[in-house]
């Protein structure tokens, strides 16, 4: 039961990330900065901590690498409204004061208060808005994540406990539904690393995901090739 929960759970986490992605008001711009943001940290994270820092033992890889992974919510807080068009200055301004907050609550708290800012941004005279954005956006982004991170982490365990159980005591179901949904998600904005982070995968379903997103990037580059969408640079950057 606890597993069929959770794939239901997943598939309708999916199927609204998906309406959002492509109903939503700056829903795209707002996904691929949410995938921009796993980029510039989990990324990171793989590479130096685990990589470089597990295999080879270097310690000084290992804690830069610890340390990008764990800024998530400021990585989102930033690129999310520099999505919308917000200055620089205000979006790294939303992005730091997320720092201790997770990946994917910052990233709908800074999507929401995204819009009163671009809001600001027209309607204050200029010199003001700072002081404005300096008093409200800090604030008002962090009680948003506050109020919301309970419920999103709470489906997130559900999901990530579900195949963790999986694949204990069915192995064959685990790797089937990482198998069908890793490489759907992986040819959308969402991307199978924002996924994998979310739900927490580790060891054995994390290896098994991370196999599918080998053998999907692969069909993705073909795909793309072959269906001439974009240009070179489009098309490794989806394999990738």
């Amino acid at each position: 039961m606890q597993i069929v929960l959770g794939v239901l759970m997943l598939a309708a986490v999916i199927a609204v990330m998906t309406l959002f992605t492509f109903k939503a008001p700056h829903g795209k711009k707002a996904v691929s900065a949410l995938s921009g943001a796993a980029c510039a940290t989990f990324l990171p994270q793989a590479f130096l901590s685990y990589a470089i820092g597990g295999v080879f033992h270097v310690q000084f890889a290992q804690q830069i690498g610890d340390i990008m992974g764990n800024l998530g919510g400021l990585a989102a807080g930033t690129l999310v409204p520099l999505s919308f068009g917000i200055s620089p200055v205000f979006s790294v301004l939303l992005g730091v004061s997320l720092l201790k907050v997770k990946l994917l609550p910052a990233f709908i708290a800074a999507y929401l208060v995204s819009f009163l800012i671009k809001w600001i941004e027209k309607k204050v005279t200029g010199g003001l808005d700072l002081i404005v954005v300096v008093l409200v956006g800090p604030m008002l982004v962090n009680a948003i994540a506050g109020l919301i991170t309970p419920v999103v982490m709470m489906i997130l365990h559900v999901i990530g406990s579900a195949i963790t159980t999986a694949a204990v005591t069915s192995p064959i179901v685990m790797g089937a539904i990482l198998g069908g949904i890793i490489p759907l998600v992986g040819m959308t904005p969402l991307s199978s690393m924002v996924l994998t982070s979310l739900i927490g995968l580790t060891g054995i379903p994390m290896a098994i995901g991370a196999l599918c997103c080998t053998g999907n990037s692969f069909l993705n580059f073909t795909f793309f090739r072959k269906m001439k969408f974009g240009d070179n640079a489009t098309t490794i950057a989806v394999t990738i």
